[in-house]
Formats: structure tokens, sequence, C-alpha cells
């Protein structure tokens, strides 16, 4: 199979996870850009990928191709702008035309007048919302004004109507070229045509985030908005706040969590959490609690206070998803005894049905319960179990050190085991008396620093009272900065003594690690077990353990 028919394969098959699509293509475009781009592509035998992607673009659902407009759009930034050009060259192609798609546009004015008229529409209008001065038709007149020198007035009595509102008498637009416009960015235009009023709003906000690529100076790249197509340099006075307001108005939720999750980790724009006015405006969402934990040292209490109702809010919502499936793993097994208590984990389906069968009405071809039965479980019989979890405290590690803290509030009092929470840099702190209170929890702890986790171990050896009922979990990246030696044998003799001990290069909801193998492959050789989990994993583990 050659590689663009395997690329187009994939690609199929993560056709209904656009975002993933998004990020996939990412990888695919650093390793092997040829694959859209390269002299070959013009023969028809390996356009496969290419055709894929046409066809899942233009085959997405409105509300999927939104949510995964974030990703394609990161992904396909990183070609140089004659590469995207050249891309929308073989799209119109392929449509069975060459050279513009401007015929295809909803109106007859020029798109760039019209681009820049919504540009300044939706300037004015917000500056009028804003101090309650819109009137009711604004939004119908705004348009019209800027491209009439290109529609005489003599010959449409309706000049540039707004696309919104009034359907076009000439050919139908090509929706597939207008969403493909939104994903290669201006270069795209005069092959592609322009876009509506909403379309060039969502396409403003895009590029006012994803503009800001630090690699595409190498790759050709320039910086949008200082040319005449976005007439002016309004999209670098933008501020955060501006963004934020148009992102939460253009998209659906899904994709404002994207957007606000790549400006704070992939562009480092810290207003988005260390500005009141933003942070009082944003959804809460894990990755923003981990732009929080990075930079609340920088934040005054008037801007604590804030973020602390972010971090309760997403605490909130891990716990209820991640504490039942922590509990369940403690559940004892079904007994084949009969339980006098109706719990719906334990409704014994064979035996209701077996039961009533006498009950069974043929030509309804129903059956009436008219008693359930339930199964017994055994209680776990349980002996006193220490979990110990040392948790590296390093900025990469912002997600493992959030579902750590709620893990052990999900763990703490659970009959038979005793829990402690250590979190660590190039010192040890001991949360212990915390963990019923993640969100102080999380308060407490300070991301960033140096890395050195054999202190950390020898501090969590000296919490075992027996280590042959003891779980030592370290969850780090395991790029130790302090004596790689001291780790082994401090390890080594947990183990030696009796101990589980589990190194864990990510404690998340997705456990997709990055980590150093070869310190880690070194752990092994010393006895502890090394891998990635969910928190839900971990107590299953942990649970296992106990109930021996």
């Amino acid at each position: 199979m050659r590689p663009a028919e395997a690329a187009a394969r994939q690609a199929g098959a993560l056709a209904g996870e656009p975002e993933r699509l998004g990020d996939w293509l990412a990888g695919l475009f650093v390793l092997a850009r040829e694959q859209l781009t390269g002299p070959t592509l013009d023969t028809v035998g390996d356009t496969s990928l290419f055709d894929a992607l046409d066809s899942i673009v233009t085959g997405l659902p409105l509300p999927d191709f939104l949510r995964g407009l974030p990703a394609l759009r990161q992904a396909f930034g990183y070609f140089p702008p004659r590469e995207r050009e050249r891309i929308a060259e073989r799209l119109l192609a392929r449509r069975g035309r060459t050279g513009s798609a401007r015929g295809l546009l909803r109106t007859t004015a020029d798109p760039t007048l019209l681009a820049r008229a919504a540009a300044l529409e939706l300037a004015v209008t917000d500056l009028l919302d804003r101090y309650g001065l819109a009137p009711g038709d604004a939004s119908d007149t705004a348009p019209d004004a800027a491209p009439s020198d290109t529609a005489p007035s003599d010959t449409a009595p309706h000049p540039a109507p707004d696309p919104a509102e009034t359907p076009s008498t000439g050919p139908l637009p090509d929706e597939g070229l207008e969403r493909w416009r939104l994903i290669l960015g201006a270069p795209a235009e005069r092959c592609t045509g322009g876009l509506d009023r909403l379309a060039a709003a969502r396409d403003a906000a895009l590029e006012w985030l994803y503009g800001r690529d630090p690699g595409a100076g190498r790759r050709g790249v320039r910086r949008s908005g200082g040319g005449s197509r976005s007439g002016g340099s309004e999209a670098s006075r933008v501020t955060p706040v501006d963004w934020l307001e148009d992102v939460h108005r253009l998209f659906p939720k899904e994709t404002v969590e994207r957007l606000e999750r790549d400006a704070v980790e992939r562009y480092g724009i810290d207003e988005i959490v260390t500005d009141p006015e933003v942070l009082s405006r944003v959804e809460p969402s894990p990755a923003l609690l981990r732009a929080v934990l990075r930079t609340k040292h920088l934040m005054n209490p008037e801007l604590l206070s804030l973020a602390r109702k972010l971090v309760e809010a997403v605490v909130r919502d891990l716990m209820s998803r991640l504490r039942p499936e922590v509990r369940r793993a403690f559940t004892g097994a079904r007994a084949p005894g009969r339980s006098r208590f109706a719990l719906a984990r334990n409704f014994d389906f064979r035996s209701t049905v077996r039961a009533n069968l006498a009950h069974y009405q043929p030509e309804r071809r129903r059956l009436l319960i008219e008693r359930p039965y339930f199964h017994t479980r055994t209680r776990r019989s349980l002996q006193q179990w220490q979990l110990v979890l040392l948790v590296d405290q390093s900025g990469s590690m912002a997600g493992s050190v959030i579902h750590s803290a709620v893990t052990a509030a999900c763990l703490w009092n659970l009959p038979g085991l005793r829990t402690h929470l250590v979190a660590f840099d190039t010192s040890v702190v001991d949360l212990t008396e915390d963990v019923s209170d993640p969100v102080e929890l999380l308060m407490r702890v300070q991301l960033g620093g140096g890395t050195d986790i054999a202190r950390a171990v020898d501090y969590g050896a000296g919490l075992l009272d027996n280590p042959r009922r003891s779980i030592v979990v370290l969850v780090s990246d395991f790029y130790e900065g302090g004596d790689t030696g001291r780790l082994l044998r401090g390890v080594r003799r947990l183990v030696e003594q009796g101990a589980t001990v589990l190194g864990l290069a990510a404690l998340d909801e997705e456990a997709d690690p990055v980590y150093d193998r070869e310190l880690a492959g070194r752990l092994v050789g010393s006895g502890a077990h090394v891998g990635a989990m969910t928190p839900g994993e971990l107590a299953a583990f942990v649970a296992e353990k106990v109930g021996r």
C-alpha cells in the first residue's frame, strides 16, 4: 500500500472525530508534508489523501466541523502561504474549475470590500451594544454601504444584500470551499472566494490565535493582519478580553474550550487566567485549571478568589465523574445469595426473567415483572493498607497533579486504606492533611522548579508502617534532577522490603505520557511497575492489591 493510501485510510478512520483528525494531520505534515504539497500529487494515483480530506471536510455536519476547525486550522497553518494557495488551487481543480472561485460567492460584490465592511460592522455593532445604542435594524443596513461601488444601484435595486438573510439568485455557493477557506486562511481566498459576515468573524478569531505560531517564520509563514487585505492592523490591537468575547459568541462550547486551551497552553496567553475580566468570563475546564496552577503566584487576592471559583467548578466536575469509578473498584464481588436491597447495579436479570415467565403476554410481546431479584455482594475482608502518592510538581505534570489530588480525595476514608499525598520538586511537601479538600490542596500546589525524585522516594519510605501492605505510587515524568543512583537504590530497597512500587508517567483521563524512557526502564529493572493510568485504573489496581 502506498503511503498516500495508508494516510487516506487513517484519515477516513478519524472522520467522525475531526478534532483528533486535525491533531493527527499536524503530526503527519511535520513528517511528510509532501503528502499534500509534493509534485507527485499532480498524478491521479497519488491524490487519495487529498480526496479523502476534501470528502471529510465537505461531508461533516456543521457542529462537527466547528468542533474540529481549530485543530484543522492549526494543522494546515504549518504550510507557508504559497503552499496553502496551491492546496486551494487543487481543491478548485477537483471541482472542475480553474483560476478563481469568486463566481461562487453569495453576492456579486467584491469579497475584499465585504470583508472590510463586515469587520467594520462588527466593531460598530459591539460598541453600540456596549452602550445600549444599537438600533434594531442595524445589522440589515450596515453591510450594504461598503460594496456599493461594485454594484451600481441603477442595475441592481438591492445591491449587496445581507448574505445571512437573502438567498443569492446566482450560482449556489460551494460550502466545501468556504470551509476550506476557514481551514487554510487568507492565502486560499483567491481560489476559494471570500467569506460571509459570520464566517469572516470566525476567520478573524482563528487568525488572532493561530497566526502567532512561533515556528511559522522558519517555514516562510508571515503573520497576517497588516496587509491591505485586512484593511489595516486592527487584528493586532484585539485584546484577550475582546477575543474571548468573540469566540464565545461565534463558536459552540466544545470549540471554545479547545481555543481557550490552545491560547493558554500552546501560545502562553496568560491574560486568559491573570486578567480578572477574562477570568470571570471563561468556561471552567481542566486546561484552564492547569493554567491557574502555573500562574497563581502572579495573582493578587481578588484574582485568587476568582481563580478559586474556577478550581472549585473543575474539581466538582472531576469528582462527580471519578468518584463512582474509584469507589466501584472497592465494591465486593457478587455472591450466590439473594439480597433484600433493591440496587440497580445488583439487578439479577436471568433470575428475574426465569421467575416471571408465567406473566409473559405473547400478544403484546411483553413480560410483566411481579418480583425482581437482586444479587448480594460480599464485603471485602480488608486489613489496613497504606497508599502513598508521590506527585511531581514540575510544569509538565500539571494534569497529573490535578487528578492525583482528586483521586486521593476519592480514596480518602475508604475501609482498609490509609492515603497519603506528597508533592515534590527539589523539596518535599506533605499535603495529606488537605486530601479531603482537593480545592484547598490544589491552591497550595506550586508548579515548576527542579526535580529531586530520590528525595521524595526516601520521604515516602519513611511514612510506611508495614512495607508488605503498602503501595507507593510515584507520579512523575522521570526526568531526575537529583541523584539517579540514590533513586534506584531507594526503589530497590522498597521492593526488597515487600512494598509495591508503581511508577506512573501520567495519571489523568488521557493517560498519554511523555517521559524519560531510559530511567523508567531502569526503575523496572529495580523492581518497580511503570506505566500510565487513568484514575479509575489506579483505583482498580489498588483495590486488587488491598483485597487479596
